[in-house]
């Protein structure tokens, strides 16, 4: 029997993960630990999911507060003591909610690739004409037509 590696057997491959940390200190090192962190999730293949600026709180200013694009973070203090802001605990909910909401429109994706081309023979008749760059599908099978120049 052969042993194949963990990373080659492409188990992480098809997940997408998000990241988030803590630091003692404003400038501790976040953003370059979540940077690290994403590297190593897309090695494995993995989708990484961060924090847009849709989500406003992650340019709050109005005090000193952790949360990138990159991911959610907090400041601990010096001595672990410092507890997540309501600021940071959102952006870490809004991260994750963004993971929930990525995760589903991919499983709805790929449920739609997995129906074969029925799905474009409908679309074709409500939009009562083909596809630009497709011929109109025909009921039975489908074609795919490489438009890319």
């Amino acid at each position: 029997m052969v042993r194949v590696p963990v990373s080659t057997k492409f188990q992480t491959t098809k997940s997408w993960r998000g990241v988030l940390t803590s630091t003692a200190s404003q400038h501790g090192g976040q953003e370059t630990t979540l940077v690290g962190f994403h590297t190593s999730l897309l090695h494995h293949g993995m989708i990484v999911v961060g924090v847009p600026y849709s989500e406003q709180r992650v340019t709050s200013m109005a005090e000193i507060t952790g949360g990138t694009p990159y991911g959610a973070t907090t400041l601990t203090g010096i001595d672990g003591s410092r507890q997540p802001r309501d600021n940071e605990v959102a952006i870490a909910r809004f991260q994750g909610r963004h993971v929930a909401q990525i995760t589903n429109a991919l499983i709805a994706g790929r449920k739609t690739m997995g129906r074969g081309c029925a799905h474009l023979v409908r679309l074709d008749r409500e939009m009562g004409r083909a596809t630009p760059g497709r011929p109109a599908a025909k009921p039975g099978g489908c074609r795919v037509v490489d438009t890319i120049a």
